[in-house]
C-alpha cells in the first residue's frame, strides 16, 4: 500500500502539464500586452497631425488679405469711438433717414418748465457708490427712461458689456470715457462725452416711449422735432453739483466727425459746436460760446444703413449762472449735413 502511494506521488511530480499552463498564460499576457502598446502608437499619429493641422490654420499671412488697409477711411481711435452694436440690418424701408412716422400720442405740445422741477437723479448718486465707486454721476432726461448712474473706469472699453455690478450685461452702463473730468461746474470737462448702447430702437424711424428700449434706445425720440421741443432740457449731475442742460443739437454722424474730444481748445471746442450745429436735424434757438461747457450723448444707431460706423446724438449746454429754463424755440433745418457712409 505504501508503495503504491509513493508511485502515486512520484506521477504528479513528474507531470508536465502545470508547466505548459504555466508557459500559456505567460504567452497570453505578452501578446495582450503587444496589441494595448501598438493600439497607443495607433491612436497617438492622428492626434499628433490634427494638431499640426491646427496650427498651421491659425497662422495667417498678412499680405494675403483680400481687403486693403489703405481702402479703409480714416477713422478716430476705436478708444475714443467705443461700440459693439452688433445691430442687425434695418430693412429696406429704413435705409435712409427721413422724417419717418411713429406715434406722438402723449408727447406735449409745448414745454412745460414744472418738468425741471422734478427728481433729477442727483440724491442717487451716493447709494449708487456704494455699489460700485466707478459711479460719478447721474443723467436723467424728461420724456423717456434715461435715468441711470454715470460710471467711469481707465479704459473706455471697460463697462462696454458690463452692468454696475461688474458683470456681464449686453446692455451695458451709461459711461463716460477716461480722460473726462468731474466734480461742480467749473471742474467738469468742457465737453462731457458719455456713451450708451442702443440694440432695439435704431431705425430711421425711431419709436417713443416703448419700455424695452434700455440705456440710450430713447435717445432717439429726439429724432423728432415735436419731442425736442417739448423737452428741450437734460439733467447731468456729478456728486459734487446737481445741473441742467439746454439742448443744442441733435443729429446723425459718421465717426469721421470727431465730436468726442473731452477737453477742446478754443477753435476746435467751436468746430464741434458748429459741426454739430450743421448736422442738426433740428435748429434750437440757444447760444453756445467758449466759455460754455457742453454735455454729448452718443449711441450707435442704423438710421443710415448697415454701416456700423454711423452715430445718433444729442448736445446740450449747461444753463449759466442765472439762467432760467424756459420754452426754447425748435425749428427744422431745411440741409442738414448728412453722414458719409
Amino acid at each position: 500500500m505504501a508503495n503504491e502511494q509513493n508511485a502515486r506521488r512520484r506521477r504528479r511530480k513528474s507531470s508536465p502539464m502545470p508547466m505548459i499552463l504555466i508557459g500559456v498564460l505567460v504567452l497570453v499576457i505578452f501578446l495582450a500586452a503587444v496589441g494595448i502598446g501598438v493600439s497607443l502608437l495607433g491612436s497617438k499619429e492622428p492626434a499628433e497631425e490634427e494638431e499640426i493641422s491646427s496650427a498651421s490654420v491659425a497662422v495667417v499671412d498678412p499680405s494675403s488679405s483680400e481687403e486693403s488697409d489703405e481702402s479703409e477711411p480714416e477713422l478716430p481711435s476705436a478708444e475714443l469711438q467705443p461700440s459693439g452694436d452688433d445691430l442687425p440690418t434695418p430693412s429696406s424701408s429704413q435705409a435712409a433717414a427721413s422724417s419717418g412716422a411713429t406715434s406722438l400720442e402723449g408727447v406735449p405740445s409745448s414745454f412745460d418748465p414744472a418738468l425741471m422741477n422734478g427728481d433729477s437723479g442727483y440724491f442717487n448718486i451716493p447709494s449708487y457708490k456704494q455699489i460700485n465707486s466707478d459711479v460719478k454721476g447721474w443723467l436723467c432726461i424728461p420724456g423717456t427712461n434715461i435715468n441711470y448712474p454715470v460710471l467711469w473706469a481707465d479704459d473706455v472699453m471697460y463697462y462696454l458689456d458690463k452692468n454696475i455690478y461688474k458683470q456681464y450685461s449686453k446692455d451695458g452702463v451709461i459711461y463716460a470715457g477716461p480722460t473726462v473730468r468731474f466734480g461742480n461746474s467749473d471742474d467738469i470737462s468742457r465737453n462731457t462725452v458719455l456713451f450708451g448702447h442702443n440694440w432695439t430702437n435704431y431705425s430711421a424711424s425711431p419709436r417713443i416711449g416703448n419700455p424695452s428700449d434700455v440705456m440710450l434706445a430713447q435717445l432717439t425720440a429726439y429724432h423728432y422735432r415735436e419731442f425736442a421741443n417739448a423737452y428741450p432740457y437734460i439733467w447731468y449731475s456729478t456728486d459734487a453739483e446737481e445741473m441742467k442742460w439746454v439742448i443744442f443739437a441733435v443729429f446723425y454722424t459718421d465717426i469721421g466727425f470727431n465730436y468726442i474730444e473731452p477737453n477742446p481748445g478754443d477753435e476746435q471746442f467751436m468746430e464741434i459746436v458748429n459741426g454739430a450745429r450743421s448736422r442738426s436735424r433740428h435748429n434750437f434757438d440757444v447760444e453756445v460760446t467758449t466759455s460754455d461747457k457742453i454735455l454729448t450723448l452718443s449711441t450707435c444707431t442704423r438710421a443710415y444703413g448697415a454701416s456700423d460706423q454711423q452715430r445718433f446724438v444729442v448736445m446740450a449746454r449747461l444753463l449759466r449762472e442765472g439762467e432760467q429754463v424756459k420754452a426754447i424755440t425748435v425749428t427744422d433745418n431745411p440741409n442738414p449735413v448728412l453722414p458719409s457712409l
